[in-house]
């Protein structure tokens, strides 16, 4: 056929690939009917997802009544929360914050959550998110660092000018784990909101072309979760987080698996009575209502003096680290501002100003984390050291030659207090952030197996993790005694 009806012919493989795209538009005459009638019954599920998708995209219009617009505080949010999620006061109430921050042009947060396995890490994001409009929520499982910006949802490819924008104004992005290395350091601009819009340059490789560079632009500030196991990131994402970890304490594990026995014994009731819930639909539509008012921007009153005055008192030693703490604690002042926006001075359409109620609620719900936050710590690996490790030097705290501990001791005492054992690599990972913080010491065993490190204490201060009002037990306080200077 080739030879007969191709002038001049076409050589063996190009007739293949033009036979084979020709055999596209080849339809048997006994296919025809069963097509036409197959083309004709579209699917109903198809249809369904179509309007749902379409409706997804909509903005709910809600209606403003006295009891939706009425004040509302972090804990009554946190008793609503707790329909599916137990306990972790100061987690949930960030997260939930921090979500509700998205709206807003600068004001985003970005949280870490870190844990042992089975914790609870992803389950805390994924939970508050379901109160938020979805077109609003991105839950990436794994991305690489290219892939990230070629997201065909977000991004948006310009031929003329060969340029990707990638926009991310007003979305919350949760990584279900710790993202590749690269990822991250290319996302620490975006994270420490260091420009709107910021330019990357990348290449990509094509089979035609070999390899071209391409032009990023990522275009505003996403709320952003990350979680992950890992206990050691690098010190530059760290201080980019708000570290958060969910409690494991005896009491919430109950709850919790009294709440997965119906989860898993009858998934559909257990549905049934999320999406009935008056309060939770309450509380779905009190965020459609505060996006609908569209609020950029919340104005601390007196130029931020006043919490700044707070913040020093309370700071008596400053540390560079804290340039990124104060505007944490301005985001929750103004998290709850925005909650509670349809009662606050509106100096401008898309503007409401904070009052003193904003500022006490932002304060306590800062002091929920301040101390592992401020040690750069999750309130997990703090707990560790509270409850594990400080015990053991307790005894030589104030010596000037104080005895270490071994590793043998910490796993002993470490599988006493949580009732589970410790492996020596992640005991080694963990040991040395709190060496990085300078809670303890590694030196060698000078008098022993001098391939062992020992763990010495550092600090005068003792620190406890006392439990908070509400139960929750994230809490962290740090009593300064006096003593010797080792």
């Amino acid at each position: 056929w080739n030879q007969i009806h191709c002038v001049p012919p076409l050589n063996d493989k190009e007739f293949e690939r033009q036979w084979k795209d020709a055999t596209k538009f080849i339809i048997p005459t006994l296919l025809v009917e069963p097509a036409a009638a197959a083309a004709a019954a579209v699917p109903q599920q198809q249809a369904d997802d179509d309007d749902e998708q379409q409706s997804e995209q909509e903005p709910k219009i809600v209606e403003l009544t006295p009891e939706l617009t009425r004040e509302l505080t972090y804990k009554e949010i946190a008793v609503i929360l707790s329909t599916s999620i137990k306990k972790d006061y100061a987690p949930k109430i960030i997260t939930f914050s921090a979500m509700l921050l998205a709206q807003t042009n600068e004001d985003q947060l970005t949280l870490g959550f870190q844990s042992e396995s089975s914790a609870g890490k992803s389950y805390i994001p994924l939970e508050v998110c379901l109160y938020f409009p979805k077109n609003e929520v991105d839950e990436i499982a794994s991305a690489s660092p290219t892939a990230f910006y070629h997201d065909s949802v977000n991004s948006t490819w310009d031929a003329e000018k060969k340029l990707i924008t990638c926009n991310l104004e007003n979305k919350i992005l949760i990584f279900m784990d710790m993202q590749h290395f690269q990822l991250m350091e290319k996302l620490r601009p975006m994270l420490s909101h260091d420009r709107k819009e910021l330019k990357y340059k990348i290449t990509d490789k094509s089979a035609k072309h070999g390899i071209k560079t391409k032009n990023v632009i990522i275009r505003g500030f996403p709320t952003v979760c990350f979680c992950s196991t890992s206990v050691s990131p690098d010190e530059q994402e760290r201080t980019r987080m708000i570290l958060l970890s969910p409690s494991i304490d005896q009491e919430k594990l109950k709850e919790t698996l009294l709440l997965l026995a119906l989860r898993k014994s009858n998934p559909a009731e257990y549905k049934r009575r999320m999406e009935s819930d008056p309060k939770r639909v309450w509380l779905m539509n009190r965020i459609y209502a505060i996006r609908q008012g569209s609020i950029r921007e919340i104005i601390v009153p007196g130029d931020g003096k006043a919490v700044y005055d707070r913040f020093i008192k309370e700071h008596e030693h400053l540390q560079a680290r804290h340039q990124r703490d104060l505007p944490r604690l301005f985001s929750f002042i103004k998290a709850h501002a925005l909650l509670n926006c349809f009662t606050r001075e509106k100096p401008q359409p898309d503007t409401i100003i904070a009052n003193d109620t904003d500022i006490e609620a932002g304060f306590a719900l800062y002091k929920q984390i301040e101390q592992a936050n401020e040690l750069g710590l999750s309130p997990y690996l703090l707990g560790i050291y509270v409850d594990v490790i400080k015990p053991l030097l307790e005894n030589s705290y104030y010596k000037e030659d104080g005895d270490g501990i071994n590793n043998k001791d910490i796993m002993r005492k470490y599988y006493t207090v949580r009732r589970k054992p410790i492996g020596p690599r992640k005991l080694k990972d963990i040991l040395e952030q709190l060496e990085t913080v300078g809670l303890i010491r590694l030196d060698i065993d000078k008098e022993g197996d001098k391939r062992q490190k020992l763990v010495y204490a550092t600090a005068l201060s003792k620190i406890t993790n006392d439990d908070d009002d509400d139960g929750s037990g994230d809490g962290c306080k740090q009593k300064e005694e006096e003593g010797k200077q080792q």
